[in-house]
């Protein structure tokens, strides 16, 4: 697969017989199985470590894996690449302003999408206090409502458009952790993301005035006079969409683009010697994770590959790889992004599509989702799937 919109030419590639002509092996951190490992190591050929779950879901001894790793990819801000689960641009000259969003359509109040009841951040618990005093609609497996979308938004935006504010809150809370719960709440719908974020949590690619933190209050009953207050008030419920006319969703280059970009420059020597201390650097609060143990759902193994298509060199071209060993969990107990992208494929696979256009078609629509950089590398192995499932 050729990452066409990356500044380096790149080819993505699921073939471990080019292990040996790669440039670098990415290991997702989850899934790593010490019995599953390159028997060969080039030298000035990096390791890359691949984590964008927080560590109070992984529960991973990383000792035996202390002097492996060269890079990391991860939604730490200090990591080799930053691997933001959603980012933001400055809009372009021939971007039209987009309407004033206006409280006049919006006759609900607030919901939130929870499937799992017992995360580490302690969510289910938190939003149960806050229905106390505020209407709000609970989808998922911790509450009644039931989500009218699969594999996407729990409802199309003109439903989403009728509630003024999502609790967008996080599992955990980890240094720099801000997933697609804030992302997809700004690419899905004109409505407030009111997220959860501990001093220190706030990824610096969120985009400034965009959401509401609870934690920002005092205590629950300043969040429920503000929210009141922001739920009557036009003016005070447009400055949270202000933003909507100096940027627009969307990543400058996606992790793998970075990626392909640091291939093509000189080597820089690096190893993690401690990897249980750079994972501790996250200062996670912790919580009690009873009710966890089983609750992972698939394991799913898949080899990634990355080409990098170097320039012609005396007259003819090289092609270096980049080979990635990912084994990814697919937790039954929050959003499975194979599984969102294999549903979305459904929609429109058909006996005769082939495999090419099934991707382009895929990455097309997973574009629109504001996790399009994290979704797309997904469309490959949900095409497979899927249309060998309509042929």
């Amino acid at each position: 697969m050729i990452l066409k919109k990356c500044d380096y030419a790149c080819t993505a590639t699921d073939n471990r017989g080019n292990l040996l002509l790669s440039d670098a092996i990415i290991f997702h951190d989850a899934d790593i199985d010490i019995n599953d490992m390159p028997g060969l190591r080039i030298r000035r050929h990096p390791w890359i470590l691949y984590a964008l779950e927080p560590p109070a879901l992984i529960k991973k001894n990383y000792n035996w894996m202390n002097g492996m790793f060269n890079w990391t990819i991860s939604y730490r801000n200090y990591s080799t690449i930053l691997g933001a689960y959603g980012g933001y641009v400055p809009k372009s000259m021939n971007t039209p302003t987009p309407p004033l969003v206006s409280l006049k359509n919006k006759n609900k109040t607030m919901y939130a999408s929870i499937s799992n009841c017992h995360d580490a951040g302690r969510r289910f618990k938190l939003i149960k206090e806050i229905m106390k005093y505020i209407d709000v609609e609970l989808f998922g497996r911790c509450g009644d409502r039931k989500c009218t979308n699969f594999g996407g938004p729990c409802h199309p935006k003109e439903i989403l458009n009728l509630y003024k504010f999502r609790l967008a809150f996080e599992n955990s809370h980890c240094r720099h952790y801000v997933t697609e719960k804030y992302w997809s709440t700004l690419a899905e719908s004109d409505t407030i993301p009111i997220v959860n974020w501990i001093k220190g949590q706030i990824n610096p690619t969120v985009i400034p005035n965009s959401y509401i933190n609870f934690f920002d209050f005092e205590n629950i009953s300043d969040f429920v006079n503000y929210i009141e207050k922001v739920g009557a008030n036009e003016t005070l419920f447009q400055q949270y969409f202000e933003w909507k006319k100096k940027y627009e969703l969307g990543k400058s280059h996606s992790d793998y683009c970075k990626l392909c970009e640091k291939l093509h420059k000189p080597y820089q020597s690096q190893v993690y010697t401690d990897l249980g201390g750079w994972f501790k650097e996250d200062t996670c609060t912790k919580y009690s994770l009873i009710g966890m143990a089983g609750r992972w759902g698939i394991k799913m193994k898949c080899l990634f590959m990355l080409a990098v298509l170097l320039p012609f060199v005396f007259g003819a071209p090289q092609e270096r790889f980049l080979i990635g060993n990912v084994q990814i969990h697919l937790p039954e107990i929050h959003l499975p992004h194979l599984n969102q992208v294999t549903d979305l494929v459904k929609g429109f696979a058909h006996s005769g599509m082939g495999q090419t256009a099934c991707v382009t078609a895929c990455g097309t629509a997973v574009s629109s989702t504001g996790i399009g950089a994290l979704l797309a590398p997904l469309c490959p192995a949900a095409c497979e799937a899927v249309l060998k499932q309509v042929k």
